[in-house]
């Protein structure tokens, strides 16, 4: 229920302001969508020898707001977006291989720099993102894959984003990289582990969107 709230409470905050955009020249309102490519940055180090596999690739899109401090180049880029991450690692021992996936509304709070002339500019952004799974799975690829699970909680993610953004007319191009802060947990299932469920982990993601202004 308080997740339902929270995402409720940042889409109407992001309603009013396109409103409020409409009479005011320095705020922006558009759209995007994108892919973004996921892997773990940090694996569990006890018990099981595990290693990083590929980037998996997911979706990503929804809108975004930009307030633009007059004569500065600065602004403040608000976002509410639908992304799907999935990050793969694999077992050295059994050679066997699992997909985590989260299906998620990402609440981003970017501060950035512009330059350009006119429709023209580059943007150079960094903020917080707070992410706020709707499902969470593990999904195991091998049945020789160790026995463990993750935490069903749904608990909330913080990363860090951060990349560059180019603008053209009404469309915006932006490679970002986004760097997860929270550390999560697997949960062994087999009493007989010796997998260690205090050794968390922690995702990152590589984010590249198209936007378009709407207004």
């Amino acid at each position: 229920m308080k997740k339902h709230l929270l995402i409720l409470s940042l889409t109407l905050l992001l309603c009013g302001t396109a409103a409020f955009a409409q009479d005011v020249p320095f705020f922006d309102l558009g759209l995007k969508l994108g892919a973004n490519g996921t892997s773990f940055s940090q694996l569990p180090e006890d018990g099981y020898d595990f290693s990083k596999e590929s980037m998996k690739i997911g979706i990503t899109g929804g809108l975004w707001a930009r307030i633009n401090v007059p004569a500065t180049g600065l602004h403040i880029q608000p976002e509410l977006v639908y992304a799907q991450y999935a990050a793969a690692f694999k077992d050295k021992t059994s050679d066997g291989r699992a997909t985590q996936k989260i299906q998620a509304i990402d609440f981003g709070l970017l501060v950035g720099y512009r330059v350009g002339l006119g429709p023209l500019g580059a943007r150079l952004q960094v903020g917080p993102v707070l992410t706020t799974p709707l499902s969470r799975e593990l999904e195991i690829e091998d049945p020789n894959f160790p026995t463990f699970s993750i935490d069903i909680e749904k608990q909330s993610l913080w990363s860090l984003q951060f990349g560059l953004g180019a603008d053209i007319s009404r469309l915006s191009l932006d490679l970002r990289y986004q760097l997860g802060l929270t550390e999560q947990q697997f949960t062994p299932t087999d009493s007989q582990a010796t997998f260690s469920p205090d050794k968390p982990y922690k995702q990152s993601s590589i984010v590249f969107t198209l936007g378009i202004k709407l207004l």
